[in-house]
């Protein structure tokens, strides 16, 4: 079962989509969070190259979604250093889609276009 696009919900598909992500991506145990990043994912894969090979779309849901899966929270963190404290929220990097490895696999399938400058 493909994981882009991402399938509806209640139907077959989704269900086969989420276990083959489960399968993939073993820190992945809780199905609402799963289909969530699962179709966050596959919505940026689409976005992103749509006319990418299925195999290839699905291995980039499954690079990005544990990318996503293993970055911390975005908590509040605080370091104290003497009488100094800093508190500030960490926040996954903005390449993740980058450093997941999914878009070196879609880059080839990227339609890029230029425009007249001028």
């Amino acid at each position: 079962m493909a994981l882009s696009p991402w399938p509806n919900a209640g139907t077959q598909g989704r269900t086969a989509a989420l276990a083959k992500l489960r399968r993939r991506v073993s820190s992945l145990k809780d199905d609402e969070l799963a289909a969530e990043l699962g179709e966050a994912a596959a919505a940026l894969i689409e976005e992103y190259a749509p006319g990418a090979p299925a195999a290839v779309k699905d291995e980039a849901v499954i690079r990005y979604v544990g990318y996503l899966k293993q970055s911390p929270p975005a908590a509040i963190q605080k370091i104290s250093t003497g009488s100094v404290d800093v508190e500030f929220r960490a926040l996954p990097p903005a390449s993740s889609f980058q450093l997941s490895g999914a878009r070196a696999l879609l880059t080839r399938w990227k339609v890029r276009r230029g425009g007249v400058i001028g």
